[in-house]
């Protein structure tokens, strides 16, 4: 008697695998990307989301509300007490390998122009909800916080928060090179 085998031989078995790792691939590819598209829009909604704070918190206790950009990725929240003392309320750092950054070039949300590298520099929120640069030395000025992946390798993880000089409010944005804008 002659018994038959079946089974799958080598050649289909080293097909069907290098298909498998060819799709496990690309699909890796494409969630690197989103995973760098989610850190971005998670900066910036933590960015404004504290920005918000801050000047709910000068409008509330009618004081200046001081938030400083220390490093290329920390954003500390202080309160003018006296004007030589201010006391740190919070200290937030953003999600791992983001940083501020440059704007993409000739691109700014809205028109505005403003704090394009923020490293050691701060806004201020004063009792009325108006905010300023430390640039600004006259009046609200409108401003403008760039932030991307630390290794800018597209502008598709690139996010923008806006503070409105005169009424403190505050605007989050992420780049679509699709749709070539702001949105």
């Amino acid at each position: 008697m002659h018994s038959r085998q079946s089974g799958f031989s080598l050649l289909e078995v080293l097909t069907v695998l290098m298909a498998g790792l060819l799709i496990s691939g690309l699909a890796l590819m494409g969630f690197k990307e989103g995973v760098a598209t989610l850190s971005a829009t998670s900066a910036e909604e933590i960015i404004a989301g504290k920005l918000r704070q801050a000047r709910e918190m000068a409008i509330a206790q009618r004081k200046c509300v001081k938030v400083s950009f220390t490093e290329s990725n920390v954003l500390q929240i202080h309160v003018q007490n006296t004007l030589s003392s201010a006391t740190l309320v919070e200290e937030v750092p953003l999600p791992a390998g983001i940083t501020y950054s440059d704007p993409i070039s000739g691109y700014t949300p809205d028109g505005m122009s403003g704090l394009y590298d923020v490293r050691g520099c701060w806004l201020v929120f004063f009792g009325d909800g108006s905010a300023r640069a430390e640039a600004s030395s006259t009046g609200p000025r409108n401003n403008v916080i760039h932030i991307s992946r630390s290794d800018r390798s597209s502008h598709t993880a690139s996010s923008a928060v806006t503070v409105l000089g005169s009424t403190g409010r505050v605007h989050a944005y992420h780049f679509d090179a699709s749709r070539g804008g702001w949105y």
